[in-house]
């Protein structure tokens, strides 16, 4: 790690507000009333486009960045047509309360999407993502959802799990195939002590979303897969690599945290309202104290101190106690880093609802696959090719 070269910074998330409109119950951000000046998205424009990069990559985060369209989106946009001779690919993780017609068809022409915050039907969205005065956000964000599905068919929609809307789980991915949505990323809230009470009731609902997709496989019926069935079907295809090449246990060449996020080692980072530069963004607060800074877009990357918060990451002490009797610590990559070093404390140590997460979705994915290819379900087979094929 020593002579190890930081790569430039090519894509980063950017807070340009740490203001929202929604009081989400389980918001790690830090609600000051920073937010980023035209002048610092443009000092923040240049310093990634100093990457070298054909086509860096500008994610517009919060807070809600919705709330700086008109002072910070469309005018650096319109500024980085005229600036650079390459282009920059603008993205931007939103809760869709925000939007209107002439804005979306800005950011279709102008953008290449963004992440839809969305916590499903009505019931778990409004619990979970309520408006700051109170209000409904569910009708807010589904004004638009129609016709946000007919300019991006193929629209990302993340859903947050948490106490609240686990007896919901499989209602809810029901409700998002409903409206037209191809592609669900859930993320259980790791942050809350879940109860073995709620564990149970989440274990209950993903049963009845396993039995329905491969009773929908068996009647000829594509249904919605989430990411993380996806990823497990993908993990099992790992996990027999892994077994028959001996890969080493969370390993990379050279350097085994270089090739973990938030560590400001691929490429990538967050930059924060005043231009500060940190590894990730799940850490909260930002200040210079923390580890996960790394530098400002004005005097550069800090080299010594990426060395040192990549140094932090020990691939053989990744996991807690429950790892050397599951079945996935093979290739468990253990985790977020920055989620881990923010709850527990260490980057090393993984919180026990991660682990339940991960074990719920790969035992219901092999019990689908086991279920299907023993049926010789030319369906699933298929979509299970095409998933290998590309990747997911």
């Amino acid at each position: 790690m020593k002579n190890y070269t930081v790569p430039p910074i090519r894509n980063a998330i950017v807070m340009l507000t740490n203001q929202c409109n929604c009081r989400c119950v389980y918001c790690f951000e830090n609600r000051s009333k920073e937010r980023m000046s035209l002048d610092t998205a443009k000092a923040t424009l240049g310093f990634l486009h100093s990457s070298g990069s054909p086509r860096p990559g500008f994610t517009f985060f919060g807070g809600e960045p919705m709330l700086e369209f008109d002072s910070i989106i469309r005018p650096l946009v319109e500024h980085a047509k005229t600036a650079y001779n390459v282009p920059t690919r603008f993205a931007m993780t939103t809760n869709g309360t925000l939007f209107t017609r002439e804005r979306l068809q800005y950011l279709k022409e102008n953008t290449a999407g963004f992440m839809l915050s969305m916590d499903g039907a009505a019931t778990a969205q409004n619990g979970n993502r309520p408006l700051a005065n109170g209000g409904n956000s569910f009708d807010a964000v589904m004004k638009y959802v129609p016709y946000i599905l007919e300019l991006w068919p193929n629209q990302s929609f993340r859903e947050t799990l948490t106490q609240y809307n686990a007896g919901s789980f499989f209602e809810d991915i029901l409700f998002f195939q409903s409206i037209g949505c191809k592609n669900l990323m859930i993320v259980p809230d790791i942050f809350e002590a879940w109860s073995e009470e709620s564990i149970e009731t989440l274990s209950q609902q993903v049963k009845r979303y396993e039995e329905y997709i491969i009773d929908q496989f068996r009647h000829g019926v594509r249904p919605l897969l989430t990411h993380e069935y996806s990823m497990g079907f993908k993990q099992i295809v790992s996990a027999h690599n892994c077994a028959v090449k001996g890969t080493p246990r969370r390993s990379g060449p050279g350097c085994a945290g270089c090739s973990q996020c938030g560590f400001g080692v691929r490429g990538s980072a967050s930059i924060d309202p005043n231009g500060d530069i940190y590894g990730c963004h799940h850490i909260s607060p930002l200040n210079r104290e923390s580890p996960f800074y790394i530098g400002n877009i004005y005097e550069g990357i800090d080299e010594e101190r990426v060395r040192r918060l990549v140094s932090l990451y020990d691939p053989a002490a990744v996991g807690n106690e429950q790892c050397k009797s599951c079945g996935l610590d093979g290739f468990c990559h253990g985790g977020c880093a920055p989620n881990n070093y923010q709850i527990m404390g260490n980057v090393n140590r993984v919180p026990p609802m991660y682990c339940v997460w991960q074990r719920l979705m790969a035992d219901s994915a092999y019990r689908i696959m086991e279920t299907l290819h023993k049926e010789e379900n030319q369906l699933f087979n298929a979509t299970f090719v095409e998933g290998v094929t590309r990747g997911w």
